[in-house]
């Protein structure tokens, strides 16, 4: 009777490992996959910001060196 009950329990617990394996996997490569997005996305503003930059001349503060130093 304990034999049985303890076969029961072996593949009851074998079948939970499996399936939260299963389960656990979709998710790690969804959030694989969200971070190679978010990834792109920063690369593509990054290159957006240095293209711009590049492009037109540094920005001069209006205020005179003195006034900033006060």
């Amino acid at each position: 009777m304990i034999g049985i009950l303890f076969i029961g329990l072996v593949i009851t617990l074998a079948a939970y490992i499996m399936l939260a394996k299963t389960w656990g996997d979709d998710s790690k490569k969804a959030k694989k996959q969200e971070r190679a997005e978010i990834i792109r996305q920063l690369l593509a503003l990054s290159d957006r910001e240095n293209s711009i930059s590049a492009a037109s001349p540094p920005v001069r503060s209006r205020t005179p060196l003195t006034n900033q130093a006060m």
